[in-house]
């Protein structure tokens, strides 16, 4: 009887064979693959240690900072406050003395103002259309006017000057009585008729007596209605030396405000004029144009009785001068560059009931002034003669180094929270003793004592401790905690002691905790020679190990599975030719 083989030629299970040794040589492989996946948690695991180093040296430099510059000086920030910040505020710095000041305001600082003493615009002559008038706010429509209650209305064209209109109401002065007169840019309605005369009606739908002044104008003993302003086409769209319609005879050249230079040319457009007084910061003034008065104003930015310095022409230029501050009247034809200028006043005060009054030419008063070094007053309002003083109080300003020092108690938790739970016999770096020492070394700088101190030469008494005294047997004494009243209270009596304590005195001499502790944490973080960049590398270097011994044990099990194929496949031909033999025997009966 034929035997039965599930192999190619024999029947035989070779391939389960052949997979089942294979199978067997990779056990090294499953291994170094276990080994690769613990190096890389381990790697990860020390990124994770090293970023909570990262944020403690962040938590301690907040503190030691205070050694670089007196901008990072926590121990030395000042709190302000006053009794009535709408009358006096105040600003102060790390050279201000914790004190009271008494502060009484009796006259506030204004800014000096300088004003055009002529209008700066052509009177209107009445050619000009009406949409061109105001600065090009005319708007076309209906205006009216009621005589003995009876409403006479007109229409304004598109294109109507403001003589067409004029002559609209002359042509009908026989039925209404009421006649027109344009003299020196001034619009003048008289009635012939006295018994009724009444301007405007709701329903009009132009803005003809806003635009001619004569919306506010009141009737006069004559029975007439007058513009209460001059009406003018001035354009400040327009240029300067040509389309803007300001007085005649402005000439093209330089002219000086404050410390800054001005140029006019044939293309300087006044908007922009006035846009780029107010952008220039050496000019020192806001500019504005009353387009109601006609008139160019300039408001000194800073406050005091200061005159503005006005001039045509430059210092440096004696004769492309430009006439415009004088067209403009800001200076008189004689030169006088004061007499459109209201001088501002200077702020008068009175500090802590002196009877001596200190004055200043702003509102913002800094150190020089009042002899109060790292203290500026901000002057809002003057103070009644029948109220007390406004009082500004200066403390040290404990709650920044407060929430420092609490940041940094919870970090150097979270550095003793992370290596315990890391460095345990299940943890990820199981073993690492050099984060165990780091650990110990820590809590012992933290314990360490300052003998060269008066006061206060442990953290403990200044609140920062484990609360380790008094406490349960049970209790947790590895975490760290700041007690805020006791820590207070050691700034208090002796600021001093608590800052050189914490973060030295050269002077003295004195190395402080958080020095010791800074440069513990940046030994380990210093990223050539530091522990974590020299176990990182380690961990670089072992994984590619790893990664060379996966490779050849690959390479090494497909050879052998090479040799099982070859072996096998010999095998299988074998038993074939056996099979095949046996068969024949029996077919010929041998």
């Amino acid at each position: 009887m034929a035997i039965s083989m599930s192999g190619v030629g024999s029947g035989l299970p070779v391939n389960d064979w052949i997979n089942a040794l294979v199978q067997a040589d990779s056990i090294p492989l499953n291994n170094y693959e276990t080994e690769k996946s613990e190096l890389k948690t381990a790697q990860t695991t020390l990124k994770t240690v090293k970023s909570k180093f990262t944020s403690l040296r962040s938590a301690v430099e907040k503190i030691t900072d205070a050694n670089l510059s007196p901008a990072f000086d926590l121990f030395d920030k000042r709190s302000v406050s006053s009794s009535d910040k709408t009358a006096v505020a105040a600003l102060v710095n790390t050279k201000a003395v914790a004190q009271n000041i008494n502060v009484k305001v009796e006259n506030l600082a204004t800014s000096t103002k300088a004003e055009s003493l002529t209008s700066i615009a052509k009177n209107s002559e009445g050619s000009e259309k009406i949409t061109s008038l105001g600065n090009g706010q005319g708007t076309t429509g209906t205006f009216s006017f009621y005589v003995d209650g009876e409403k006479h209305e007109f229409e304004i064209e598109k294109n109507d000057t403001l003589n067409d209109v004029l002559d609209k109401i002359n042509e009908k002065t026989t039925d209404t009585g009421v006649s027109t007169e344009l003299t020196d840019g001034k619009l003048k309605l008289s009635s012939a008729n006295t018994s009724n005369f009444v301007l405007g009606s709701s329903s009009d739908t132009s803005n003809f007596l806003n635009i001619t002044h004569l919306s506010t104008a009141k009737i006069t003993e004559d029975d007439s209605y007058s513009s209460e302003y001059n009406i003018s086409s001035l354009d400040t769209s327009g240029k300067v030396l040509s389309t803007a319609n300001l007085a005649d005879g402005i000439t093209a050249g330089n002219f000086t405000i404050g410390n800054a230079n001005f140029t006019i040319n044939e293309n300087t457009v006044l908007s922009d004029l006035v846009g780029e007084i107010n952008s220039n910061e050496d000019a020192g003034v806001i500019a504005s144009i009353d387009l109601l008065n006609n008139k160019l104003n300039l408001v000194a930015k800073d406050a005091g009785q200061v005159a503005i310095n006005l001039q045509e022409g430059d210092d440096n230029n004696e004769t492309d001068n430009s006439n415009f501050l004088t067209k403009m009247g800001l200076i008189t034809e004689e030169g006088d560059s004061l007499s459109a200028q209201t001088l501002g006043t200077n702020s008068k005060f009175y500090l802590n009931g002196s009877a001596n009054t200190i004055e200043a030419t702003s509102n913002v008063v800094t150190g020089d002034i009042t002899g109060l070094t790292g203290v500026t007053l901000k002057l809002k309002a003057v103070t009644p003669d029948d109220e007390d003083p406004i009082e500004i109080k200066i403390e040290q300003d404990t709650d920044a180094l407060t929430s420092a020092v609490n940041s940094l108690i919870s970090k150097v938790n979270d550095v003793i929270t992370e290596i315990d739970s890391t460095t345990d016999f299940e943890g990820d770096l199981s073993g690492e003793y050099s984060l165990k020492s780091f650990r110990n070394t820590m809590k012992m700088t933290m314990s360490n004592r300052v003998d060269s101190l008066d006061e206060y030469t442990t953290t403990a008494q200044i609140g920062i401790s484990t609360g380790e005294v008094g406490l349960s047997k049970n209790a947790d004494i590895s975490k760290y905690s700041l007690d805020t009243e006791k820590f207070l209270e050691a700034l208090a009596a002796n600021p001093d002691d608590v800052r050189a304590l914490l973060i030295g005195d050269k002077e003295k001499g004195v190395t402080g905790i958080l020095e010791q502790l800074e440069e513990r944490v940046e030994s380990m973080l210093d990223p050539v020679n530091g522990y974590f960049a020299s176990r990182n590398e380690t961990y670089i270097t072992m994984i590619q190990d790893v990664d060379d011994s996966i490779t050849k044990t690959k390479e090494r099990i497909e050879n052998q599975r090479k040799i099982y194929e070859l072996k096998f496949a010999s095998m299988d031909r074998a038993i074939s030719e056996m099979q095949s033999q046996s068969a024949f025997s029996t077919m010929y009966g041998i």
